[in-house]
């Protein structure tokens, strides 16, 4: 005869399995979203950085390409003029400069004699070929024409230096502009003329 098996499995025992088979149901669950949450996290940045490697490599060849025309551009060099032609240059330059933005060149000084050439960061000259010669020149135009026509300045090819800016208001016309008076002070720098030697 077969004996009868006890009930092992009591409703407190079954109340107890189901709690934890439901505890580890939820634990898998919750472990299974943090590695599909990471992975998906985790290709995102992938594709982030794909893009941000994809957009720095065409920037670098839009570079290369640019290079490349650079290199075949012909090269001119410039030659700065020698002995009080610089002065002559430089004054032919700015008025053809203010021609162009309607200013006018109302006045040009340049002192008779040039002096050695004084680096501000020097208190005396050393022996060079190179010379400064003071300039006054005051030019006449509305506001944004002046600052134009400073800002060409820097492309004559002819070292100089401001010493000072002075820029006066002198009228204010019907539309709003202003007429200014720029004074200008400026040190043009000039080689020294070699005996014998044609600029």
């Amino acid at each position: 005869m077969i004996p009868k098996t006890a009930n092992l499995i009591t409703p407190k025992t079954s109340r107890i399995l189901d709690r934890s088979l439901v505890g580890s149901l939820a634990a898998f669950l919750l472990l299974c979203a943090y590695w599909g949450g990471a992975g998906f996290i985790k290709n995102r940045h992938a594709t982030d950085h794909q893009v941000q490697i994809t957009n720095t490599q065409s920037q670098i060849n839009d570079v290369r390409k640019m290079l490349v025309q650079v290199a075949q551009l012909p090269i001119t060099i410039r030659r700065s003029p020698i002995g009080l032609k610089a002065v002559a240059d430089f004054q032919a330059a700015a008025e053809e400069a203010a021609n162009k933005r309607d200013c006018v060149v109302t006045e040009f000084q340049a002192a008779s004699t040039p002096s050695p050439f004084l680096s501000r960061f020097e208190k005396t000259p050393k022996p060079n070929d190179w010379s400064q010669l003071d300039v006054r020149m005051n030019l006449i135009g509305r506001t944004h024409d002046i600052i134009a026509t400073l800002r060409a300045v820097k492309d004559f090819g002819i070292p100089f230096e401001f010493g000072s800016i002075d820029l006066t208001r002198k009228n204010v016309g019907s539309n709003g502009l202003a007429t200014i008076d720029a004074k200008l002070e400026i040190r043009v720098l000039m080689k020294a003329a070699i005996p014998g030697v044609q600029p």
